[in-house]
């Protein structure tokens, strides 16, 4: 899988995009000048552009600060029940970490994520080039 770089950031690359209707999340990461790797969750709702036909600029962005803890990755995800969104893309590095997330989510009411929900993010996993 090739590696792609975020438009706008510089050196950062996608780890985790998710789908969700009229909504994106993704996961980047960049190396900091000292050598590290932080990341940084960033949200795209175009929902009000759907609403709003001709009013392209209702997207609304929102960024986490960056970070080199994966746990906090995790954390701002779990605002959302990011495993039963659509796996876009899962960047070969870091399947392992991923899918471990996955299958230790667990929602607002303490429930895992459904089975077909994890075997949805396994095949994106494999079809991104990793094991």
């Amino acid at each position: 899988m090739g590696v792609e770089h975020v438009s706008g950031v510089n050196d950062s690359v996608v780890i985790i995009q998710i789908g969700a209707e009229g909504r994106s999340i993704t996961v980047v990461a960049r190396t900091s000048a000292g050598g590290v790797t932080e990341y940084s969750v960033r949200l795209r709702d175009q929902t009000l552009t759907f609403l709003a036909e001709g009013e392209a600029d209702n997207v609304i962005r929102r960024d986490t600060q960056w970070s080199d803890r994966w746990d906090d990755v995790i954390a701002s995800l779990g605002r959302w029940p990011w495993p039963m969104l659509v796996p876009l893309q899962v960047h070969s590095d870091y399947v392992d970490r991923v899918l471990l997330a996955v299958e230790q989510y667990r929602g607002r009411d303490g429930q895992p994520a459904r089975e077909s929900a994890v075997d949805r993010w396994k095949e994106a996993c494999r079809s991104n080039g990793a094991n």
